[in-house]
């Protein structure tokens, strides 16, 4: 039991747990705090002597079996005077007051045993700081760890232990503890700590990588309302690696001045080689993570069908859950690829009996504008055409027309497609970006033929090549025709320029339209179904009642019909604290942030920060590709997928984990390892 006091100046037994005020006491005097023990307790550790004592000589609240509940609880008042006065009390208590003033003195045995444990545990510290910190600073970079040995002082020991061996000149902390582990190699004997292992080294990835993810949920707590963006690529070894990343709107650390911010995060790698049931990996993976799928509030996915939803029905699945919680998820689609058979190009599929490094290009890096020169050249290996026929190949003759023809296509794409990259875009940029760019792709359609032709043949004269189509050297096939069809659509109609033009230049700028029109038509729709937040003010009170109504239906659980009225009181104050300039979502929301006006507009601000998660591409998915051709190359090839989705999160979220604080990890690390000895 616990003896206590407190200032109702009573009695109390909660839980085995007796709490005696300073005026139940018989003594005047200012008591102590006391605490109790049974002796069988392991807790108890104080006075061992008192189980030596003759029973005679206890104290009646020092007995193993204690004070009965039922029968002598009540006469505690009367005992607890006689245990303070009983010599067996004194003398504990003089004991362990000694025992304090020993320890803080440095002068008993348990002083000294602290003391040596606390500097073990301050070297261990220091020693696992320096050790984190390299494993930091390769993860970040995806540069590998281990070598083809372990041994201390060998070129050939990796690049964990070659930067610590070169921070030993400099350090002498590390360069006690590598002389130490050197000199047991040496003698062929087992050191049996020295953190600096295969294993030790996968334990510190592991454990910086789940600080990063412990700080990423964090953020996404507070933020609530995410959306989820999955992908999945091939790796080094013909693996199927899906990416799942969450998108939220977070507040800076900064205490003055916050202001929203999204937040595109990593959360992990996942081996899918079968490619069903991809939304129930989703959904077990956020549950594994403790983030509820209510709050999810968007989802983005690759072009691919097995990602979008044609074969597998991912997007299917997860709607379809979001339905029984009576809430519409958004799905959004990649924006800034085009497949290349849009433009023409066929790419074969690689054989089976292809090497891991096989020199063959990508076929899709001819789709950026900044590649196009250099990936035209290289079309020679692209196709399923043998080398030695690639002369023979049509599209070998036309390369230079290809050339200009995806020149003045990708040309318009490429300015939207860098704007649309950005993390922080959300989607009614996307959506105006993207109506600029159907208008200017169906202009190109209707007056750029002409242009392109004549740049053409000017780059064509000048670099010597002939001015006039392939087909153009072959005879004219002709053809029976019958008594009232006239020449002149005959020559028309066999006319090669004519013919590229309505065979292939308006048939590949009808697919790339056709291909963008469909693909973000929901882009379009969920700008106009949250215009009302921010088009407030050339909107009447009935749009406004409408519009609002309809946004409340859709999201029932975080928007309530309070949200009609926020927006006519919006519309008042407008003008006076945000100027006459219609502000963009993301503005409106920082200014409202800005003027502490969140407390009178609630709605609003949830309205916001839902519309801004929605992701308006997938690029951030790509990103972490990138990544992940340093992390598993074909040299690391062998990596265990956790260690790789470890080495993942800290090389794409290098950021965070840089100011991440791991000093609590370190710690605790520390504190475990620092009783663990040779005796």
């Amino acid at each position: 039991m616990v003896i206590h006091t407190n200032e109702d100046n009573i009695i109390t037994e909660t839980d085995n747990v007796t709490i005696v005020t300073e005026k139940s006491l018989s003594s005047p005097r200012l008591q102590p705090l006391y605490k109790y023990f049974d002796i069988g307790d392991p807790n108890f550790d104080i006075d061992r002597d008192l189980n030596t004592l003759p029973e005679s000589q206890r104290s009646a609240l020092a007995l193993p079996e204690g004070f009965s509940t039922a029968k002598r609880w009540k006469k505690l008042y009367d005992k607890v005077p006689e245990h303070e006065n009983s010599s067996v009390h004194k003398k504990s208590y003089v004991q362990w007051k000694s025992e304090i003033f020993k320890i803080k003195k440095d002068k008993s045995l348990s002083g000294i045993l602290l003391k040596s444990i606390n500097s073990d545990k301050e070297k261990w510290r220091e020693l696992l700081k320096r050790l984190i910190k390299v494993t930091l600073f390769l993860a970040k970079r995806g540069l590998a760890f281990r070598g083809d040995s372990e041994k201390i002082g060998e070129s050939s020991n990796g690049n964990f232990l070659g930067i610590l061996e070169l921070l030993a000149n400099y350090d002498p902390v590390l360069n006690e503890h590598l002389n130490k582990i050197h000199h047991f190699q040496e003698k062929g004997d087992r050191m049996q700590v020295h953190y600096l292992s295969h294993d030790i080294q996968n334990e510190f990835i592991s454990l910086c990588a789940a600080e990063v993810t412990k700080k990423i949920l964090e953020e996404r707590e507070k933020a609530r309302y995410y959306s989820v963006i999955v992908d999945a690529t091939p790796d080094s070894v013909h693996v199927e690696q899906t990416v799942i990343l969450i998108r939220y709107v977070n507040l800076t650390e900064q205490v003055e001045n916050q202001q929203y911010q999204v937040e595109e995060r990593l959360l992990c790698f996942v081996d899918c080689a079968n490619k069903s049931g991809k939304a129930y990996l989703i959904m077990s993976k956020l549950k594994i993570f403790k983030i509820p799928l209510e709050d999810c509030k968007g989802q983005g996915y690759d072009n691919g069908s097995n990602m979008k939803g044609v074969e597998k029905k991912n997007q299917l699945d997860l709607l379809q859950f979001k339905e029984r919680l009576g809430e519409e998820l958004i799905t959004v689609r990649k924006v800034s690829q085009i497949s290349p058979s849009t433009l023409g190009i066929k790419r074969g599929r690689p054989r089976n009996n292809s090497t891991l490094g096989s020199p063959a290009p990508p076929a899709k890096k001819c789709l950026r504008l900044d590649n196009l020169p250099n990936e035209t050249m290289k079309l020679d290996h692209v196709g399923h055409y043998p080398k030695h026929d690639n002369k023979k190949h049509p599209l070998f003759c036309k390369r230079q027309g290809c050339k200009l023809k995806s020149h003045w296509i990708l040309k318009s794409i490429d300015i939207v497609n860098r704007v649309l990259q950005c993390k922080s875009g959300t989607l009614d940029v996307a959506s105006k970006n993207l109506s600029s760019l159907i208008e200017d792709l169906h202009k190109i359609r209707n007056e750029g033929y002409d242009n392109i032709l004549n740049e053409t043949l000017i780059v064509a004269k000048n670099i010597g090549w002939p001015q006039y189509f392939e087909e153009e050297l072959k005879r004219t096939r002709k053809r029976k025709r019958h008594i009232d069809e006239d020449d002149e659509n005959e020559n028309a109609d066999d006319h090669q320029r004519t013919k590229f033009k309505n065979d292939v230049f308006n048939i590949i700028l009808d697919s790339v339209i056709g291909d963008m029109t469909v693909r973000f038509e929901s882009v379009h729709s969920l700008c106009e179904r949250f215009s009302v937040l921010w088009l407030n003010k050339e909107m009447t009170i009935d749009q406004i009642q409408e519009k609002t109504t309809r946004l409340v239906k859709q999201y029932p659980k975080d928007l309530g019909d309070e949200l009609t009225d926020e927006l006519q009181s919006l519309k008042l104050i407008y003008s006076a604290n945000f100027g006459e300039k219609t502000l963009s979502p993301w503005d409106l929301l920082n200014a409202i942030k800005t003027s502490n006006l969140e407390n009178l507009f609630p709605n609003l601000t949830v309205a916001l920060r839902i519309f801004i998660t929605i992701p308006a591409t997938v690029a951030s998915a790509e990103r972490s590709f990138s990544v992940l051709k340093r992390v598993k190359n074909v040299l690391r090839s062998t990596m265990c997928q956790n260690r790789l989705s470890s080495l993942e999160v800290l090389a794409v979220e290098k950021e965070l984990a840089k100011n991440t604080n791991l000093d609590a990890a370190i710690d605790g690390f520390a504190m475990k390892k620092a009783r663990k000895g040779t005796l």
